[in-house]
């Protein structure tokens, strides 16, 4: 269950608005957990993602996400008011819940609030998860620089569908799929 007050309202809801997004070109469908999703989250994903709006998808059709173009995935996004607290708690709700069966984690930290960054890091250890910094990235095993911003979305505030889809590719690649 999504715990973010301006996302959980949105449980079961399709909106034409969210976030920095009032373009109105978009349709964002939130399922019964209250994460942009056609699909609630009952059976464990082939893989998982979380983090900051770029994982939500802000002003990006739902099929240009990057979580939708991997089969059996969710979408943990956050968007709207939160932190990288948020994100984090997230995460361990999910590592925590029988939907984790050490599903490789994708995790983008935005670049506010990034003093408990390490401490993040170092409580999901021993998680299957590949971090994406918005921001500095911790000098860690499975951290990455997030990739440079090529399109906009269509807000003009986020990353576009060129950018997901470069995402998704940087992703296969560092998880050795095609």
């Amino acid at each position: 269950m999504n715990h973010v007050p301006g996302m959980q309202q949105c449980q079961g809801l399709t909106l034409d608005a969210f976030g920095q997004d009032t373009s109105r070109k978009i349709k964002y469908i939130f399922n019964q957990q209250g994460f942009r999703s056609t699909v609630d989250y009952i059976t464990p994903p082939l893989i998982a993602f979380f983090g900051c709006s770029l994982v939500f998808g802000i002003g990006v059709d739902q099929k240009h996400v990057v979580s939708s173009y991997f089969e059996n995935s969710h979408n943990y996004g956050l968007a709207g008011v939160y932190d990288n607290q948020d994100i984090y708690q997230t995460i361990d709700t999910f590592v925590n819940s029988p939907l984790y069966l050490k599903t490789p984690i994708v995790v983008a930290w935005h670049r506010r609030d990034i003093e408990n960054l390490d401490q993040y890091y170092h409580r999901l250890i021993n998680a299957n998860i590949y971090h994406f910094f918005c921001g500095e990235k911790l000098q860690y095993p499975n951290c990455f620089n997030m990739i440079k911003n090529i399109d906009q979305d269509a807000s003009g505030t986020h990353m576009g569908p060129a950018t997901h889809q470069m995402f998704y590719k940087s992703v296969c690649a560092i998880l050795n799929q095609s």
